[in-house]
């Protein structure tokens, strides 16, 4: 499972500390922007990932 370690990595604990509580908190919206990040394999960059998270 490439994706989501490599992303982890890349983007640092924060940020996916971020994504985790959004889904817990079903916000729905930080949802789909994850979804669209875990689809591309987290191959965006950086910005891009921080501009999806809002």
């Amino acid at each position: 499972e490439r994706g989501h370690g490599q992303g982890v990595r890349e983007y640092g604990y924060g940020h996916f500390i971020e994504a985790v509580q959004a889904v817990y908190r079903h916000d729905e919206e930080a949802m789909k922007r994850l979804a669209v990040a875990v689809r591309m394999g987290c191959h965006a960059d950086a910005k891009s990932f921080e501009k999806w998270m809002g």
